[in-house]
């Protein structure tokens, strides 16, 4: 079990490392062909699909085939990779952007669920904050390598190398998770007419309503800091090699906090976590120094993995018994399209006005606040 658990943790930096390399090689081409006005409306597009799909596409998706739609979505963002390879202009460009997309709409809520499937519950919570670490260290690492891959070997280079990484992350999703079986007919079953298909999550579980809220904040706080983190690089004057250096540290932070999963959520509770996040989110904010910004960002990589974790956990521990984890996990997935789309829309009207430093506050604000429901209320160990 415990092989199969880090078998999970492979897979998952190579697809996460292929998807930012996605990512970047789109970034790349709409600012060097469109200019770089195109890019947040990138930002913008790509939060379209989990908004509204999300939840269709689980419900869609039987549990026991989870594997196989795995693979196969996967199989798909690689051979549409190669779009990029030839020339298909702007609109083939955002198609290319809904598409793989739509790709991690359906795979994402997928990985979790089937992750969740294969290790035993007294695991969860350390394979979430690993599972968190990993993807959150192959944001900052693969723009990082994947800029000075493309400059060194060429654009065309970059898709084979991201074809390469997706590939390995597969042959190793496909060793790690068992093949689950069709679970026994329970009676009648109710068959949802199309349009409750797209309904949104009914939650009848105040935790699990809670918990949805918690994570809510939590993205909100991500997306601001996206938002503000290269005007703040903008204002400091920081170099391309000083920027690589605060996206390292905040790798470095997150990576840490995989190996030091199982003592954290010992000795270091959440609530004390997140106001530890707001002060070094704070801190980068007031753009002291370099050597400031490096140790906020090195600390917030940390806790942020540590407080995904734990709240993605507090999620898993409240999914009540006759809910399907994969729905619930696909109503967490909409959420993330609803607070990028919100906050991008906002920072690309506000900051012009506001400032970084103002636009900032408001995932400081969102920390304490989370802070303050943990401390109120310890998160349940069973579910209700």
């Amino acid at each position: 079990m415990k092989n199969r658990e880090y078998l999970i943790y492979i897979s998952r930096f190579f697809s996460g490392f292929a998807g930012w390399l996605v990512f970047l090689a789109v970034a790349l081409m709409i600012k060097e062909q469109y200019g770089s006005n195109h890019v947040p409306l990138a930002f913008v597009w790509q939060a379209i699909p989990p908004l509204l799909l999300s939840n269709w596409l689980a419900r869609k998706t039987p549990e026991h085939k989870m594997k196989t739609v795995f693979i196969w979505s996967q199989v798909l963002g690689i051979v549409a990779l190669f779009l990029l390879a030839v020339p298909i202009g702007l609109i083939g460009i955002y198609t290319f952007i809904f598409l793989n997309s739509l790709i991690q709409t359906v795979s994402n809520p997928i990985l979790i669920s089937m992750a969740m499937k294969t290790v035993d519950k007294d695991r969860w919570h350390k394979v979430h904050i690993r599972l968190s670490s990993v993807q959150a260290t192959t944001l900052a690492l693969a723009p990082i390598f994947g800029g000075w891959f493309s400059m060194a070997f060429g654009f065309g280079q970059l898709l084979v190398l991201t074809a390469f990484c997706g590939l390995v992350g597969i042959a190793f999703i496909y060793l790690a998770i068992p093949q689950f079986d069709e679970p026994a007919p329970k009676g009648k079953q109710e068959h949802l007419k199309w349009f409750q298909q797209w309904q949104p999550l009914k939650i009848d579980s105040w935790h699990l309503r809670r918990g949805f809220a918690l994570w809510t904040l939590f993205l909100a706080i991500g997306a601001f800091l996206n938002t503000v983190e290269f005007p703040v690089f903008e204002t400091m004057g920081l170099s391309r090699s000083e920027i690589g250096q605060m996206l390292g540290s905040w790798g470095v932070g997150n990576l840490l906090a995989f190996f030091a999963a199982t003592r954290v959520k010992n000795i270091f509770p959440a609530s004390v976590a997140s106001v530890v996040f707001a002060a070094a989110l704070a801190l980068f904010l007031a753009q002291i120094s370099l050597q400031a910004a490096l140790f906020a960002f090195a600390v917030g990589g940390f806790i942020n993995s540590y407080l995904a974790g734990s709240l993605r956990n507090y999620i898993s521990e409240n999914t009540p018994t006759h809910s399907r984890s994969l729905d619930v996990w696909a109503a967490v997935n909409q959420r993330l399209g609803l607070v990028n789309l919100s906050v991008y829309a906002l920072g690309g009207l506000a900051l012009p006005y506001a400032g970084e430093t103002v636009m900032g506050l408001p995932m400081v604000a969102f920390a304490l606040i989370v802070a303050g429901s943990l401390f109120l209320q310890r998160p349940p160990d069973a579910r209700s």
